[in-house]
């Protein structure tokens, strides 16, 4: 498989007739990666930008590969900069995502962890990871955050290492 094979699976899915297993899947987002950070080495911002939505979009609706598609995202911000409404640059998407379906707190999170540690509730272990997990992604683009976000995720930053 190759870029071309990227771009007929994109247009194949978009009219609705494209299924593909896991691996196959994984393997067009690497190729979309690649593609990305070779246009950015090479300086061609548009074209790694658009490598990147393309990853993106291999991604969508596929929670298992979700986390893949939150990675290209951070890397193309941390890269280039945000930039709101942007398909791949607005940091806000990263925010929203982090705090959706969020119900505790970061003190609760980090109780959480503790008894997530002592009882062996592999749910709640699998809570704190994507969380932290989350968290790191963040961190690494914070200075990109529009300041209300940054504001929004301070107590978060603070309690990242308490996270198992």
């Amino acid at each position: 498989m190759n870029a071309a094979a990227v771009l007929q699976f994109l247009q194949q899915e978009a009219s609705g007739s494209q299924h593909l297993d896991v691996n196959e899947r994984l393997h067009l987002f690497e190729i979309s990666w690649a593609a990305m950070v070779k246009a950015s080495v090479s300086g061609n911002r548009e074209e790694s930008l658009a490598w990147a939505d393309r990853g993106i979009r291999v991604c969508a609706n596929e929670p298992w590969c979700e986390e893949n598609a939150l990675n290209m995202r951070t890397w193309a911000i941390d890269e280039f900069g945000h930039q709101d409404e942007h398909a791949v640059l607005d940091a806000t998407v990263l925010v929203k995502d982090f705090f959706h379906g969020l119900t505790w707190t970061p003190e609760e999170a980090v109780h959480a962890a503790r008894v997530g540690w002592v009882n062996r509730d592999r749910d709640l272990l699998m809570t704190q990871r994507r969380l932290k997990r989350a968290l790191i992604r963040l961190e690494r683009i914070h200075e990109q955050l529009p300041q209300e976000d940054r504001f929004r995720l301070q107590a978060w930053f603070a309690v990242r290492n308490a996270l198992k």
